[in-house]
């Protein structure tokens, strides 16, 4: 919180609307809030979010029973897998930003699933506890940028007025995400058997790399700034 408030010290209302952008009057911040739900980035964003926050919280709430059970790994090791899945993603997070900007955000992003998706296969794969943990490491950080990502595409790709209502819409519906989608890999493991763990996942995984490449392109800076100024 420290670092947030010295961070944006000089962002107030006053610079926000300074910017360009719309005078915050009831009337034009509901019509803002609708007209998010007009543009087709905005529901692929949500649903990527969706897909992605519900696969990240699948692998993290069921990897110590999988671990356990299946892997026959001890409680600490299954425990460790959990834990260095989300430390790995702050690293991955932290260290792969300058990668995505030289490569761009869509294209990087499509090689970090990707390679999670390369992680998840060799995780199926190889049965060793230790390895198993290794893989769910890097699956970790290879999914570090991910949301992110998102963030910078959506805020890319709609007029800066949309930007609040929009990010607040698209990690609304991340969160419903997950919710829905550990509870539906319960369900299943309920009937199946903890063993479609490897499977759900990569299903998940699947999924959230196909919603991605529905993004169009980014557009460049000046283009955005002359489409705001139009509308």
């Amino acid at each position: 919180m420290l670092s947030l408030s010295l961070t944006f010290r000089s962002e107030d209302a006053e610079r926000y609307r300074e910017d360009g952008l719309k005078d915050t009057l009831a009337p034009e911040t509901t019509a803002s809030t609708k007209a998010v739900y007009r543009h087709k980035v905005t529901w692929i964003c949500a649903a990527y979010c969706l897909a992605y926050v519900g696969t990240e919280y699948s692998i993290s709430g069921w990897i110590v029973v999988f671990m356990t059970r299946v892997r026959h790994a001890s409680p600490y090791l299954a425990s460790v897998s959990s834990s260095g899945f989300w430390i790995a993603q702050a690293a991955g997070r932290l260290t792969l930003g300058t990668l995505t900007d030289r490569i761009g955000v869509r294209t990087a992003n499509a090689l970090y699933l990707a390679f999670s998706i390369a992680f998840g296969v060799l995780f199926a794969v190889i049965d060793a506890p230790v390895v198993s943990m290794l893989m769910i490491m890097l699956q970790g950080y290879s999914l570090g940028p991910a949301f992110p990502s998102c963030i910078v595409m959506v805020t890319g790709l709609l007029p800066r007025d949309l930007h609040v209502a929009a990010v607040s819409f698209v990690a609304s519906v991340g969160q419903v995400g997950g919710a829905l989608l550990p509870f539906g890999l319960g369900a299943a493991a309920e009937k199946l058997g903890i063993s479609v763990f490897q499977a759900v996942i990569l299903g998940q995984l699947t999924l959230t790399l196909l919603i991605w490449l529905m993004f169009p392109r980014l557009r460049s800076a000046s283009i955005r700034r002359e489409n705001e100024h139009e509308d």
